[in-house]
């Protein structure tokens, strides 16, 4: 279990309702932090576009749920993002960095939800076993690398954490994020 340093928070962060793993939630819990989760994304999309370009000292409007959006957001995710020793004295990302992740995952989310009208919210409660069970993700991608294609999910928190972990041995670059997106961009169906 990860524990984490007590600092000052300079970022105000959304604390989901339930607080235990995705794979222990029953149906109704399921729902509720689904429902919960997407009732959050106008607020915390917001609340990180105004951040966003405030640090920046840029329009707000520059923040727009495009693609091309991306590369300002994770270079002000850059600035700000911090690490710290665990106990084992191994490097990992700060709490509040990784309440950021959170919303910048909402963020990358919404930006495929609102401009590719085959990209849909959704969960799935089983298996339980699997790792993006009962958590918000994206379905509609298809992933065409194989024969025949299959439906890939997107689950964006854990995507835009897996960028945001290139920082632990100073692997990140500014457009980390949009490469990731391109990615994925390329996996929905031309024909929707």
């Amino acid at each position: 279990m990860r524990t984490w340093q007590i600092k000052p928070l300079t970022y105000d962060i959304c604390i989901p309702p339930i607080s235990k793993p995705f794979d222990a939630f029953s149906s109704e819990e399921a729902k509720e932090f689904f429902d919960w989760y997407i009732g959050k994304i106008p607020e915390r999309i917001q609340y990180l576009s105004n951040r966003c370009a405030r640090d920046l000292g840029i329009s707000v409007d520059r923040i727009n749920l495009q693609p091309e959006s991306l590369p300002l957001v994770w270079k002000w995710f850059l600035n700000v993002a911090d690490t710290e020793k665990t106990e084992s004295n191994e490097l990992q990302l700060n709490l509040q960095t990784e309440y950021i992740i959170r919303d910048i995952g909402m963020y990358v989310g919404e930006m495929f939800h609102s401009n590719y009208r085959c990209i849909q919210w959704s969960y799935y409660e089983t298996p339980k076993t699997d790792f993006f069970v009962n958590m918000p993700l994206l379905v509609g991608f298809e992933d065409d690398c194989v024969s025949p294609p299959f439906h890939a999910v997107f689950e964006p928190i854990h995507m835009v954490g897996v960028q945001a972990c290139r920082i632990l041995d100073n692997r990140q670059k500014e457009d980390d994020l949009l490469n990731m997106c391109k990615i994925w961009i390329q996996k929905i169906p031309q024909n929707t």
